[in-house]
């Protein structure tokens, strides 16, 4: 995660940087005047609105760029909180242009322009930044679907899941493997919504491969958990079973999630659910 971080970080310093020479480049050269195509021309223009040009009053202004990056900024921290890298590249990348422009307006009391569209507008490369990571963070909105699970139930009417209990030696302890879901904002044990006709071990099977990204072998079947859902108060029945793991490349499916080998003797203290740590105990020295 350290070199994605790195990677990001990188690409948006190489683009703030970019800005920046071009800019002090055009204050040094400010007739010149790069390309009279029909795309784009490159040129000096100074512009006392926001970005492409667009006016505002200029009293509000810095009120209003300072309030937007104190905004931005505590997005980016929780973003970096949650490992969420979609976000943490869109909203730097915003935050790195919004700076950019600042540094103009606070320095020459305006911000320095030099891509001309001839028939579209003219902005500079931190504007095109602004714009990205808006984007960016607009699309995934656009394009999600909701995904609508069918929930299998019993005769009893209690929907079904299926997980499992991951269990590794390592230097003669025993270790389980635990599920942090961001969105839950819990640890539990993997687990997930039994499919129609969906044979119960290869449900947890493949729910544990989904939410931990490892191939596991079944060693046996555990006592089944049963709870009340918090949000709909629905009952819900868990087939649990015991496994070994056959991988050991540790990959949660959402951002945010994570996936961690705990030592048995501190499970049942990092399970958040009540309902999960009494299962827990119960069952420790099955395992």
């Amino acid at each position: 995660m350290f070199k994605k971080y790195v990677s990001l970080n990188l690409a948006v310093l190489i683009f703030f940087v970019a800005d920046r020479i071009i800019k002090l480049w055009f204050l040094k050269n400010p007739a010149t005047v790069i390309g009279r195509g029909f795309l784009f021309n490159l040129h000096l223009e100074t512009n006392s609105g926001i970005a492409f040009g667009l006016a505002i009053n200029q009293v509000l202004l810095p009120i209003v760029i300072i309030l937007i990056l104190i905004i931005l900024v505590n997005l980016l921290v929780k973003a970096y909180k949650a490992q969420q890298l979609p976000e943490i590249f869109s909203f730097s990348l915003i935050i790195a242009g919004a700076v950019s422009n600042l540094l103009d307006r606070l320095r020459y009391g305006f911000v320095i322009d030099y891509i001309e569209v001839p028939w579209f507008s003219i902005f500079n490369l931190a504007d095109s930044m602004i714009t990205l990571g808006v984007v960016l963070l607009i699309l995934p909105l656009l394009f999600k679907k909701e995904e609508k699970k069918i929930k299998v139930k019993d005769l009893q009417g209690k929907t079904l899941k299926a997980g499992g209990i991951i269990v590794k030696k390592e230097e003669g302890r025993k270790y389980v493997l635990l599920l942090y879901r961001h969105r839950q904002k819990d640890w539990t044990f993997p687990k997930g919504h039994c499919e129609p006709g969906e044979d119960r071990s290869l449900a947890a099977v493949r729910e544990i491969k989904e939410e931990t990204g490892i191939e596991v072998e079944f060693i046996k079947k555990l006592p089944d958990h049963y709870y009340f859902s918090p949000r709909g108060k629905e009952a819900v029945k868990v087939y649990m079973y015991l496994y070994k793991p056959l991988s050991f490349n540790l990959k949660a499916e959402h951002d945010g999630d994570q996936v961690e080998w705990v030592p048995i003797e501190q499970v049942i203290d990092k399970l958040t659910h009540h309902n999960l740590k009494k299962y827990f105990k119960e069952i420790k020295g099955l395992l």
